[in-house]
């Protein structure tokens, strides 16, 4: 699975796909989802732009948690 997918409008008529991230790493730590999304930040700015962001984290009791964030840039 990505670690992202990043789309936009496209002349104003349709979504687009513009970006995928890398494969998600399986021992994907909290600093991984902050380095993945700060290297988003940094490429796409002030653009506007919708993100679908795959994180993975870990529970208090260890267990390890996948969740996806729909987000409006």
């Amino acid at each position: 699975m990505y670690a992202y997918v990043v789309m936009m409008i496209k002349d104003k008529k349709e979504i687009v796909v513009e970006s995928l991230g890398d494969k998600l790493p399986q021992d994907c730590t909290q600093s991984k989802n902050e380095d993945i999304f700060n290297d988003m930040k940094e490429k796409f700015g002030n653009e506007p732009r919708y993100i679908l962001f795959d994180f993975r984290f870990t529970r208090a009791n260890q267990s390890v948690a996948q969740k996806l964030a729909f987000i409006s840039w």
